[in-house]
C-alpha cells in the first residue's frame, strides 16, 4: 500500500473518532480511501492542512472549525463532510443521527456543545490564518 494510502486510512479512523466517536470499519474506510483517491489534494495549503490533520489529531475540531470559517470549500472541509456522509449513511451508526428524547440534560449538553463550537471557531480561525495553513 502506498504511504498516500496509508494516511487515508489513518484520517478515515481519525476523522470518524471526531465526528462519532468510534472507529470507521472496514468497509467505511475502504469508501473513504477511494473517494479521496478521486478527488487528491492539489495545493500546497491543502496538503498542509492534511498534514495537521494527520499529526494532531486533538486538533481536528479547532482546524476543522477554522476551515469551515476561512475555506468552507476547501479540500480538508469536503474530506471531513466525506466521512460524515459515510458514516450517517452506515447501518452501524444509523442511531446517532436520527432524533432521539431530549430532556433538560439534553438541553445543557446542547449549551455545552454550543459553547465548545465558539470556542473552536475562535481559535482554529487564528491557527488557520496565523498558523500558514490557509
Amino acid at each position: 500500500m502506498s504511504s498516500a494510502g496509508e494516511q487515508r486510512e489513518r484520517a478515515a479512523e481519525l476523522l470518524a473518532r471526531y465526528l462519532v466517536g468510534a472507529a470507521a470499519d472496514e468497509r467505511e474506510t475502504a469508501l473513504f480511501v477511494r473517494a479521496c483517491e478521486r478527488a487528491p489534494l492539489t495545493t500546497d495549503a491543502e496538503r498542509r492542512q492534511w498534514a495537521t490533520l494527520l499529526a494532531r489529531p486533538w486538533a481536528i475540531g479547532m482546524l476543522d472549525a477554522g476551515l469551515a470559517w476561512v475555506a468552507p470549500d476547501g479540500a480538508l472541509r469536503h474530506r471531513v463532510l466525506l466521512m460524515l456522509a459515510i458514516l450517517e449513511a452506515s447501518p452501524r451508526h444509523a442511531a446517532r443521527f436520527l432524533p432521539g428524547p431530549f430532556g433538560p440534560l439534553g438541553c445543557l449538553r446542547m449549551g455545552w456543545d454550543t459553547a465548545l463550537g465558539g470556542v473552536r471557531v475562535v481559535l482554529g480561525n487564528l491557527w488557520v490564518r496565523l498558523g500558514g495553513l490557509r
